[in-house]
């Protein structure tokens, strides 16, 4: 079995908003135990196990559902229908897994994943630098034989960069109730405001708290600094913007705070592989 990976998108009429969809109830029997990755690019599920306990995946939290089995169903997902939803998924044999790795990181993986026995789930949380790699495997613009050997190239090297977060270490000390409070209210306004974002002098004032623990309390939170947050918002906000609007270019990057087009243009094209323009055409 090779890697799998598949994308998608669903779009929802103001008639269903606020509401929940069960996921389609599909099983697929895999001839041996396999890693599944479900992650968002945009909007919002829920993830309700055997006991009845319910965990969130959003973009913005970084989260995503990661199983372990043979028979894969996802009929324990929900889509929240208040937005438009973006989805990447990644499968992966565990023969496969120990050709990549080989089959001691493969059982590290597993074990810093706490999903070892078979069949196993968790709603994990990664580091959004990581998601953005599997999020950009399969580019609109490549085709063929490119965007196949793209993909392949951007899945080996999300395996490695999770292969290499795991070896760190993954688990971060939970911030205090009163600091964690703090940073969910600083990530909605930075989810508000991501086209002007207030300077982290400016946020450290506000927020009562130094910059340099603020940053670092909002990075083991969210997975993600400030800035890469900000940043991120912000080219999703024009990747949405150029699909759906006819504005140009220099007034899409001016309302998202960039001082000059190219500099939109150039990060832009780093996130999603293509320059802007090329979305519209």
């Amino acid at each position: 079995m090779r890697v799998v990976v598949s994308s998608g998108s669903h779009r929802f009429g103001l008639t269903v908003a606020d509401k929940l969809l069960p996921y389609s109830e599909l099983d697929f029997l895999f001839s041996e135990p396999t890693l599944t990755i479900f992650s968002l690019k945009s909007g919002r599920a829920l993830y309700t196990d055997a006991t009845g306990a319910s965990q969130s995946i959003t973009p913005s939290a970084g989260t995503m559902l990661i199983h372990f089995l043979k028979t894969a169903t996802d009929a324990g997902l929900t889509l929240d229908l208040s937005e438009h939803i973006d989805w990447v998924t990644a499968v992966f044999s565990r023969s496969v897994l120990h050709a990549l790795v080989g089959e001691t990181i493969t059982r590290r993986i597993l074990k810093a994943l706490q999903i070892q026995q078979v069949p196993s789930a968790c709603v994990a949380k990664i580091p959004r630098r990581l998601t953005s790699i599997l999020h950009s495997c399969m580019p609109d613009h490549l085709t063929g034989e490119i965007g196949i050997l793209y993909a392949q190239a951007k899945i080996l090297e999300f395996i490695c960069e999770l292969v290499g977060w795991l070896d760190n270490g993954t688990a971060q000390p939970e911030p205090k109730a009163t600091d964690r409070g703090v940073l969910q209210e600083l990530h909605e306004e930075l989810t508000e405001s991501a086209g002007r974002p207030p300077t982290l002098t400016e946020l450290s004032r506000k927020y009562g708290r130094a910059g340099k623990a603020l940053n670092q309390g909002f990075r083991e939170l969210f997975g993600c600094s400030i800035y890469t947050y900000v940043n991120e918002q912000r080219l999703a906000q024009a990747h949405d913007a150029l699909m759906t609007t006819d504005a140009p270019l220099k007034l899409i990057a001016a309302d998202l705070g960039y001082s000059h087009v190219n500099h939109f243009s150039n990060a832009f094209r780093k996130k999603f592989g293509c320059a802007p323009g090329s979305l519209r055409r």
